[in-house]
């Protein structure tokens, strides 16, 4: 499965009903520690990728 980062922050927008929305920067950001945490870890963690 994949999704484009547009995609991926519509999603995120239309759970965040109150408060500010993280803009495609912060997602991007998050995501790339995300990822760098998964290629750290053991293989049990790469069922998120």
């Amino acid at each position: 499965m994949g999704m484009t980062l547009d995609e991926l922050k519509q999603r995120m927008d239309s759970f965040i009903t109150e408060g500010p929305k993280p803009d495609k920067k912060a997602t991007r950001d998050a995501l790339a520690k995300l990822q760098l945490i998964i290629d750290e870890r053991e293989n049990i963690y790469k069922v998120f990728e």
